[in-house]
C-alpha cells in the first residue's frame, strides 16, 4: 500500500503541476475526439451497410437467374452479409473501447486531483489500459475472409 506522501500532489513544483494539468487536458481531448470519431464512423457504416445490402438484394432480384447458379449466388450473398456483420462488430468494439477509455480517464484524473493516486500511477494506469487486444483484428480478418469466399462463390456461380 502506498503512503500518503506518494499522493500528495501539492508538493509537486508549480511548473510541473501545470505540465500535468496540460497533459490531463490534452489526453482528455484526445480520448473525447477518439470517442466522437468512432461514433461518427459507426453511424456512417450502418447507413452504408444497410444501403449496400438493399442494393445487392435488389440487383440479385433483377438478374436473370437462369444464367446463374442460385445456390452459389445465395452463398455469395451470405458471405458478403457475414463480412459486413463482422465489420460492424469491429466498429462496435472500437466504439465501446473508446468510450471506456474516456470514462476511465476522467475517473482517474478526478482521483489524481483529489490526491487519491499519484501522477505516476495515473500515467501508468492509462498506458496499461490502452494496450489493445486482438479481437478487432480477428474479426477484421474474418470479415476479409468472408469477402474473399463471397467473391469465389459469386465467380463459381456464373
Amino acid at each position: 500500500m502506498a503512503t500518503n506522501e506518494e499522493y500528495n500532489n501539492t508538493d509537486v513544483p508549480k511548473g510541473q503541476q501545470e505540465d500535468h494539468e496540460q497533459y490531463i487536458s490534452d489526453r482528455g481531448e484526445q480520448l473525447y475526439g477518439l470517442q466522437l470519431r468512432h461514433a461518427d464512423n459507426m453511424l456512417r457504416h450502418l447507413f452504408l451497410v444497410n444501403a449496400g445490402g438493399a442494393i445487392a438484394i435488389l440487383s440479385y432480384l433483377g438478374t436473370d437467374s437462369d444464367k446463374m447458379d442460385v445456390i452459389c449466388a445465395k452463398l455469395s450473398l451470405l458471405f458478403f452479409t457475414l463480412g459486413i456483420v463482422f465489420v460492424g462488430v469491429v466498429r462496435a468494439i472500437l466504439l465501446h473501447r473508446s468510450f471506456d477509455y474516456f470514462e476511465l480517464w476522467q475517473s482517474d484524473t478526478e482521483k489524481y486531483f483529489k490526491q487519491e493516486i499519484s501522477w505516476q500511477n495515473l500515467v501508468e494506469t492509462d498506458d496499461s489500459r490502452t494496450k489493445g487486444n486482438c479481437w478487432e483484428f480477428r474479426f477484421g480478418y474474418i470479415s476479409a475472409g468472408c469477402f474473399i469466399i463471397g467473391c469465389i462463390c459469386g465467380a463459381l456461380g456464373f
